[in-house]
């Protein structure tokens, strides 16, 4: 079936935690499923993308023009019709 092979949709009240996953980075944590002294682990959607460094920066609105590109903060090309 389909929904085997799609990700998960985050939910519209997904928190991202970047104190938590910063912690587990700094402490070389080999995954998000480690245990540090008790402390809570990362546990949604967007901090297992963030941990693994997957996190995309969110779109600006020039870029459905051009389209998204790193790094890129220079003119807008609008081509015409």
């Amino acid at each position: 079936m389909i929904h085997e092979i799609l990700l998960p949709t985050p939910l519209a009240t997904e928190i991202h935690h970047p104190e938590r996953v910063h912690k587990w980075k700094q402490a070389h944590a080999p995954s998000l499923h480690s245990q540090l002294k008790g402390e809570k682990k990362p546990n949604g959607l967007s901090d297992f993308l963030d941990f693994y460094g997957m996190l995309l920066p969110t779109p600006v609105a020039s870029d459905a023009g051009v389209g998204a590109v790193m790094g890129k903060n220079d003119k807008i090309i609008v081509t015409p019709k």
